[in-house]
């Protein structure tokens, strides 16, 4: 926990991309360990730090699949209308798609699929994109 709140401290003092690599492996170690909370609170810590559009963005995707994870729809919903959209149009849609899947609103993730299949550029995320259709469909 010492340790925890050491690297907090680096990151608010620094501000820089290795505080953002830091944060971002002490977050990842968090989730493994199911600590999904301390997890949120260091990345929310990371986003406020960072002026990047770009990594703010990945921030807050992070914080956005803690939120599904958790099973707090509401909350992820709220998070990815923060999520500046231009050149993110394919991830935030895939994302409102699981977003609603989980949330058992079936036809509102299949269309925010269907959407994001239109903007995905990368074949491997069109074939993920693809399976979740069909399994939505079947």
């Amino acid at each position: 926990m010492q340790k925890k709140n050491e690297i907090i401290k680096y990151i608010l003092k620094n501000k820089n991309i290795y505080s953002y690599l830091i944060g971002l492996k002490l977050s990842k170690e968090c989730v493994k360990l199911n600590k999904l909370n301390h997890s949120k609170k260091i990345l929310n810590i990371i986003e406020k730090t960072i002026t990047e559009k770009n990594l703010k963005n990945i921030i807050k995707l992070k914080i956005l699949d803690i939120e599904i994870e958790k099973k707090e729809f509401k909350k992820a919903e709220k998070m990815i209308s923060k999520i500046k959209k231009k050149d993110w149009e394919n991830i935030f849609m895939n994302k409102k798609g699981d977003i609603y899947f989980f949330g058992k609103k079936n036809k509102l993730a299949l269309i925010n699929w269907k959407k994001s299949l239109k903007y995905q550029i990368d074949n491997k995320s069109k074939e993920i994109i693809k399976m979740k259709i069909q399994k939505l469909n079947k």
